[in-house]
């Protein structure tokens, strides 16, 4: 088997792939809080904001096919939280528990830290039912700085949302902490 390829996305020729990716959580879990999937669309235009603010949306590609995708977007949405940034990593169903996670995790952080970003916050809904990513996020060196119980609601089940955060070394002290 050979290994998946990471590249950024492209909007046009992959918001399909990433909004059906994204649909799986949104209808089945409580990894995030929104309860209808975009539309193709909306998942292009959500790509090309990411793209227009020059941070990086990475998608991982095997045998052709989109398996999986991360990107970092400004964090609260809002200006001056820069140079912080909130990252979103969903893996395709199938492909869950192979490694992927970690490879486009690796990939974000480099080019956070290549953008001079100093933050990266991960907002993860569903607390104990989510155990996949804290682990990952864990395992990159988030440390968990907060928990909003019972936040919101999913799939019949109140939800909470911990928060994670990464503070980035610059290039330079990465260099020499490796």
């Amino acid at each position: 088997m050979t290994a998946p390829t990471l590249r950024n996305a492209i909007a046009s020729q992959d918001a399909g792939a990433i909004r059906q990716i994204y649909a799986h959580y949104v209808l089945h879990s409580s990894a995030t809080f929104e309860e209808v999937p975009p539309t193709v669309s909306a998942m292009q235009q959500s790509i090309e904001y990411v793209h227009d603010r020059q941070l990086p949306f990475i998608v991982a590609e095997f045998d052709g096919r989109i398996v999986g995708y991360c990107s970092a977007k400004p964090f609260y949405g809002r200006s001056g939280f820069f140079p912080s940034v909130e990252n979103s990593i969903f893996i395709a169903p199938h492909f869950a528990g192979r490694g992927l996670g970690s490879m486009l995790m690796r990939e974000l952080i480099k080019q956070c830290q290549q953008r001079s970003l100093m933050n990266i916050i991960a907002l993860i809904g569903g607390g104990d039912a989510n155990s996949g990513s804290t682990r990952l996020h864990e395992k990159f060196g988030f440390r968990r700085v907060g928990q909003i119980e019972n936040c919101g609601r999913k799939i019949g089940e109140y939800c909470s949302m911990s928060i994670y955060q990464l503070i980035l070394p610059s290039e330079g002290e990465a260099e020499r902490t490796a």
